[in-house]
């Protein structure tokens, strides 16, 4: 099985080729801006190192967020692409999932939780605790959502600065300038979308929803428009 995975949601742009024996090709770089203009050359070109053609791939993992409005349209409308176009399903990966297991494996969590945190602008973030629901606030109200935990976390996610600066956070590690933790990870994207397509957990491209948290937000979307905003989320 091959899943072609695709990451918009948040600062940086890649497309990676994941198979049984791991990742065969992967690209990425930051891009505020210009999503669909990057993500498109990106997906040709791993496609090329790889030596795959579009008719080989199984399925396609997309991140869906939660993350930035324009990145998480760019990459949800190229995941239905290929999946009408090619007939085969999608994945669909939380942002927060994809940060929580790429830091995870950081030796800095061994034997802590680790929450990701996205910046998703105006002033607030979304994070997701160990066995809790995606939340959307500012970095004080985190702060105290920490502050409830027993036990040190590791923090990681581009939202972690801003969290760092509110201070008096004893027990919270960040990843701070690991710029590897930033931003989900399009190979760890791509091995959790792997894992669940052989499981069967996928979803055709009709239903496939991104998960924008902000009702604001979801309005400005005509694909979303009257739904709630939490839809993808889970």
């Amino acid at each position: 099985m091959i899943v072609l995975a695709l990451e918009t949601a948040t600062i940086e742009v890649g497309a990676a080729l994941v198979g049984p024996d791991g990742v065969l090709a992967e690209w990425h770089q930051p891009c505020r801006r210009r999503h669909a203009e990057t993500l498109h050359p990106a997906v040709g070109s791993v496609l090329a190192a790889a030596g795959v053609g579009l008719g080989e791939l199984d399925a396609v993992a997309v991140d869906v967020g939660p993350g930035l409005f324009t990145g998480l349209r760019v990459g949800v409308a190229a995941a239905k692409a290929f999946g009408f176009a090619l007939g085969i399903p999608l994945v669909a990966v939380r942002s927060t999932e994809v940060l929580a297991a790429a830091g995870a494996a950081d030796p800095r969590a061994a034997g802590v939780a680790v929450v990701p945190v996205v910046d998703m602008r105006r002033g607030e973030l979304a994070w997701e605790l160990p066995g809790s629901a995606l939340e959307i606030g500012p970095a004080t109200q985190l702060a105290d959502r920490l502050a409830g935990l027993a036990g040190p976390v590791f923090v990681v996610g581009d939202g972690a600065a801003r969290l760092a600066a509110v201070g008096g956070l004893p027990g919270v590690v960040f990843a701070g300038g690991d710029e590897s933790l930033a931003a989900p990870s399009v190979a760890v994207l791509g091995g959790i979308g792997l894992e669940r397509a052989e499981q069967g957990a996928t979803v055709d491209a009709v239903s496939i929803e991104p998960c924008y948290l902000r009702a604001a937000d979801a309005r400005a979307s005509f694909e979303t428009r009257d739904r709630d905003p939490a839809a993808g989320c889970s």
